[in-house]
């Protein structure tokens, strides 16, 4: 018999060079020889299964860190409290996760291809391995990411009120285009029940992606006249994205953007003067290892102001570059923020005065065994107090002595966390401050009806101010205030009655597409069912004398139609052979003359 390798060395095959490319990649199976018609195994059709599985959730990781990407700064700051140094953690896990979806598309785009060319699908080993890889590693950044930063997954479901509906056009897109290869494989089913269980499964799902509009209620999706005014942006730490926070020059570059008011954090120093940081230490934010080395670590609330003013609170935002948005500063704002120090609660108070900008803080106790342990919340409010800035400008945030503090000051606009309506209104509690993930719709909502207003931080994503901007949420606080502000009206926007025709005309129109596809495929491959008559052995027929000819065989009424197309082809091999070895036959010849059992319909003619 001829071997494959001499069959190899000798045949001119004819340049498949698509074919090999897609088989070779998948499967590793670069070889004419080596490819196969026949159907695949059940093996490798669970691999296929698994592999669907691996691109779902990349494709899930994919749209989730393009949701979370609001709150860039709060995961690298999270990495940096545990590890103690800054990187652009963030970045490298999108970049890694844009690479996984990319591989796993591609290995998608592979398998179909094997579908439309009628090939065996045949995963490589080395496939499988990333397959697994990417399973494992995505059941374990779920359940580390619901332990270390649950309020993303808050962040995950609160997208959906936006992109919901357009996740919805998408699905019955995608479902639309694989219907083709879907109804081809249910058409060859031979098994009844698995055909039935097939086709309500699918049709179930179709259904369940049709009819997932009547379970949104997305605010978005309004007519113009209903939209309330843009809410007013705080800025998170000043202009924080294209400034170093906290120092005036990041207050400056936030009303040139238009902020509405100034967020920052107050610490009290060891001499008594309150000044501007938000983390406890000094590592992050200056160059406090190079000043004072031995007190890198050290509670910044230990320093006395003369020895804070030595230190450089702006270089490093250029050198690390949190954001990715320092290539873009001009050489102007680059100078002035290597020239920043930290700048005290009195120049806070004599900027907002002068620029008549609201301001809102957290106001941080010292440390145990500190001198103004106690009296810290005094110190601040005796410097507001003394300021030029107009009381209704001042939101007071901390809560320690607040009745106190209303007293003295009845013009401060109280804020609080979330809490009863009962102790809020007891309070005299004007403004709840709450992160995102704290409160939903129904709860401003709630609160709004007792005269109580909801600022929400931290909103840096176009499609979560817009959200809230249908919500008619007042003010929010922004580290993006810079792209918040170039907003003209809500994205992702529609008005009801085009939605609600967009969503029926391409329901319909997917659902009749779906319908032909079926009937089609149906159609198509009902010459392929098994019979009496005909036994399909699903490979391409042999070539006699240059031309395509199907072989009969007609059958005595004794003899055994398997045996004797066996018997036949065998000595038809055997022929074959024998004119290759003696050069009778061209290579051309040799190989259109080998007769080939898994290729044939044999027709049974019983008499």
């Amino acid at each position: 018999m001829v071997s494959h390798l001499r069959l190899e060395a000798r045949q001119r095959y004819e340049q498949q060079i698509c074919l090999s490319c897609i088989t070779g990649l998948y499967g590793c199976r670069w070889k004419r020889y080596q490819r196969s018609t026949s159907d695949t195994s059940w093996r490798e059709r669970v691999w296929f299964l698994t592999t669907l599985c691996a691109i779902s959730f990349s494709v899930f990781w994919l749209y989730f860190w393009l949701v979370v990407r609001n709150d860039y700064d709060d995961i690298n700051w999270y990495f940096y409290s545990v590890l103690g140094n800054w990187f652009n953690w963030f970045f490298m896990i999108f970049v890694f996760t844009c690479i996984i979806f990319s591989y796993a598309i591609i290995v998608l785009i592979l398998a179909l291809f094997h579908v439309i060319a009628g090939q065996e699908i045949y995963l490589h080993w080395t496939h499988k391995i990333m397959v697994v890889l990417i399973l494992i590693g995505s059941v374990t950044t779920t359940i580390l990411f619901s332990e270390i930063y649950p309020e993303e997954w808050v962040l995950f479901r609160i997208s959906l009120l936006v992109f919901g509906p357009f996740i919805q056009i998408i699905a019955v897109f995608v479902l639309t285009l694989i219907t083709w290869l879907i109804a081809g494989a249910w058409a060859k089913m031979r098994n009844m029940i698995l055909h039935i269980i097939c086709i309500v499964l699918y049709v179930s799902l179709l259904l369940f992606v049709y009819l997932s509009p009547l379970m949104f209620n997305s605010p978005c999706i309004a007519t113009f006249e209903q939209l309330p005014t843009k809410p007013q942006i705080f800025g998170h730490r000043g202009a924080s994205k294209i400034a170093p926070e906290n120092t005036l020059v990041s207050f400056e570059r936030a009303v040139d953007n238009q902020v509405y008011g100034f967020e920052s954090d107050v610490r009290i120093s060891y001499d008594g003067v309150p000044f501007l940081l938000h983390d406890t230490t000094l590592s992050r934010t200056t160059n406090v290892a190079d000043v004072f080395p031995d007190r890198k670590n050290e509670d910044a609330a230990w320093f006395n102001m003369s020895d804070l003013l030595k230190l450089d609170a702006g270089s490093w935002y250029l050198e690390t570059d949190p954001f990715r948005s320092a290539s873009k500063t001009s050489e102007y704002w680059k100078k002035r923020y290597r020239n920043q120090t930290i700048p005290t609660y009195t120049e806070f108070l004599k900027y907002a005065a002068e620029t008549n900008t609201t301001i809102m803080y957290d106001l941080f106790r010292p440390p145990e065994g500190h001198p103004h342990r106690e009296d810290y919340w005094e110190l601040v409010l005796n410097l507001t107090l003394q300021s030029d800035l107009k009381h209704s400008l001042v939101w007071w945030l901390s809560g320690t002595e607040r009745h106190t503090v209303r007293l003295r000051a009845p013009d401060f606009v109280q804020v609080s966390d979330i809490d009863t309506v009962d102790n809020l209104m007891q309070n005299d509690i004007d403004v709840i401050n709450e992160l995102f993930s704290t409160m939903n719709e129904k709860d401003i909502r709630y609160y709004e009806s007792f005269n109580i207003s909801t600022n929400i931080y931290t909103v840096n994503s176009k499609w979560l101010f817009s959200l809230y901007w249908c919500i008619s949420l007042p003010t929010v606080t922004s580290t993006s205030c810079d792209v918040l502000k170039t907003i003209e009206k809500p994205l992702w926007h529609l008005d009801p009655g085009i939605y609600t025709a967009l969503w029926i005309c391409i329901d319909t129109v997917s659902a009749v597409l779906i319908l032909i596809m079926f009937i089609v495929q149906k159609l198509r491959n009902k010459h392929m069912e098994y019979s009496p008559e005909v036994i399909n052995l699903n490979s391409p027929r042999r070539m006699m004398s240059g031309s395509k000819k199907q072989d009969e065989i007609v059958l005595a009424p004794n003899e055994n139609p398997d045996m004797t197309s066996i018997n036949r082809d065998d000595s038809r091999h055997s022929v074959a052979t024998a004119d290759l070895a003696n050069g009778d036959l061209s290579t051309d010849e040799s190989v259109e003359s080998l007769p080939t059992l898994n290729h044939q319909e044999v027709r049974v003619e019983m008499s």
